[in-house]
């Protein structure tokens, strides 16, 4: 409960005001819920007393990145690395950071720092995601751009089966790097979406997998335990079971993309089909009521 964590924090502060861990706590609270300015803040006042405290210099990166003050929160991660050279969250968001910015010499270089330390699933995707520039020199560029990254997402997915990667919590980073701008360079990506589909559906298959156990059959009021709170219905014939959807946003609130691309999904929803909402920011309005309403599961 990170409304809670907040209150705790603020309690702490309010015993002991230069109490470290405890200011480290709100301003960690506070990204949490998006009050970003005043995670910021805190960091800053760590910072004023320890410099190179690395949870304060990471947390008011990430706060400045979702406030687009891309520059500031590459000052800090920059700082972060002189003192910890190695600190692979601070590589993987300037990665992300500088292919937002559009610098393509920066987003190649932390890359291959980050691969040279850990040729991970986190490192090998982000190399995948960033064959694409943001915004190409032509369409040549563009076109061309695509068949290297179809190429890393083949060699991605044969490297996870041959590895057996089954732990992809590392691959959720924050504001990240994704095929969602592909839209704006007018070619057709249904093949390349496709893939970039099927490797996400492959990698968390066993997500997947707790999901269908958390559907166990159960009549409503059964006292039969519900695996991570799931939603279910009887259904003895598997050819009568709904298709599930499952819908992953941090915009399931009244916003741009909400209107345009989401809502007509619960909108217009079959009979036959279940959404599975995940929504990954905290901000709560009468839209996200909606798509709770709408859900069979949120």
């Amino acid at each position: 409960d990170v409304g809670k964590a907040k209150e705790d924090a603020v309690a702490a502060l309010a015993l002991q005001p230069d109490f470290i861990s405890a200011r480290l706590n709100l301003a960690l609270a506070q990204l949490g819920l998006r009050e970003l300015e005043a995670c910021v803040q805190n960091c800053d006042w760590v910072l004023a007393r320890e410099p190179e405290n690395a949870a304060a210099l990471m947390n008011a990166a990430l706060a400045e990145m979702e406030m687009k003050q891309q520059a500031q929160a590459q000052l800090r991660l920059k700082k972060l690395l002189q003192a910890y050279p190695e600190h692979l969250q601070a590589l993987e968001q300037l990665i992300i950071s500088c292919y937002h910015t559009l610098d393509e010499a920066g987003t190649q270089r932390y890359l291959n720092r980050r691969l040279a330390l850990a040729h991970d699933l986190t490192g090998r995707w982000l190399a995948a995601m960033a064959s694409i520039p943001l915004m190409p020199q032509s369409l040549s560029e563009a076109r061309q751009a695509r068949r290297q990254f179809m190429r890393d997402l083949a060699q991605l997915n044969d490297w996870v089966e041959k590895n057996q990667i089954v732990d992809t919590q590392g691959l959720v980073v924050q504001e990240g790097i994704s095929p969602f701008y592909y839209l704006y360079h007018g070619i057709n990506d249904k093949a390349l979406l496709g893939a970039y589909g099927q490797s996400c559906v492959r990698l968390l298959s066993h997500i997947q997998s707790r999901v269908s156990q958390g559907r166990a059959l159960a009549q409503p009021g059964s006292k039969q335990k519900m695996d991570a709170g799931y939603a279910t219905r009887p259904c003895l014939d598997r050819k009568l079971q709904p298709l599930r959807l499952g819908v992953v946003s941090s915009h399931i609130r009244s916003h741009a993309i909400w209107q345009d691309k989401i809502k007509g999904l619960y909108h217009c929803r079959p009979e036959d089909v279940e959404i599975y909402t995940f929504a990954i920011e905290s901000q709560e309005d009468e839209e996200t009521r909606y798509a709770q309403k709408h859900s069979a599961y949120f």
